[in-house]
């Protein structure tokens, strides 16, 4: 639809002193795994993009969401199954612990 309205969109950049104005063919909002989908299908067909993100590349999935608690959820499956190693001849599970502090960095 937009493309009806213009071929070429033109971005003004103001950011923290850095100046510039660029055209593009296609603007993606977001950063996401939608954004970086569709941004790069573009450049693959030869469109200059521009890619706008108020946080971090990613987008919530990635960063807070899905990806971490995946993480989170393998490591509490094996803190629990290495609980029950002993009764295989596993020794030296007894005094398994969790450093978070060093997970989550």
């Amino acid at each position: 639809m937009l493309n009806r309205l213009a071929r070429r969109a033109t971005l003004n950049v103001n950011y923290r002193g850095f100046s510039s104005a660029e055209k593009f063919d296609y603007i993606v909002i977001g950063a996401g795994s939608g954004g970086m989908g569709a941004g790069r299908r573009a450049a693959a067909y030869g469109k200059n993009v521009a890619m706008i993100e108020n946080r971090v590349i990613g987008g919530t999935c990635v960063n807070v969401g899905c990806v971490p608690k995946k993480v989170m959820l393998n490591l509490a499956g094996y803190m629990e199954e290495a609980s029950l190693f002993r009764d295989y001849g596993v020794a030296g599970t007894e005094n398994l612990r969790l450093d978070y502090s060093a997970f989550k960095a």
